[in-house]
């Protein structure tokens, strides 16, 4: 975040558009694209994450850094910032997105962290 003049600015420096979209949960986010000033929010204190990431991403790193139990901290101190109360049908498309996730990382022989930027990723290499 950015603070100039008392104004805060979230600066989005990733390519998909909606990246960081799901941190602003508490943000009326119509008033801010259409330039209203809004009240200053101060970040929760509670964590957050996206607890399939968590599951098929960060434990497995965890379990290779021998470092379980401070995942396991970390995973029940956070709540996931894609549920909403109520809303159901999220962890079955968390799910489907995973699966498609899989499927381009045994495809193409990479990790799922990788195959999950395939798409939008440019590492300096020459564009054909």
């Amino acid at each position: 975040m950015l603070t100039v003049d008392d104004d805060v600015y979230l600066l989005e420096c990733n390519p998909r558009a909606t990246s960081g979209v799901h941190l602003l949960r508490s943000i009326d986010l119509f008033k801010a694209l259409i330039g209203e000033k809004l009240p200053a929010n101060k970040p929760s204190d509670q964590p957050v994450m996206i607890s399939l990431a968590m599951l098929f991403i960060g434990l497995p790193i965890a379990i290779r850094n021998n470092n379980i139990k401070q995942w396991k901290a970390d995973y029940c101190a956070a709540n996931d910032i894609l549920s909403v109360k109520g809303d159901k049908p999220v962890f079955f498309f968390s799910l489907l997105s995973l699966a498609e996730l899989i499927c381009i990382a045994l495809k193409n022989h990479i990790s799922i962290r990788e195959a999950s930027t395939t798409d939008i990723e440019w590492d300096g290499d020459d564009i054909q």
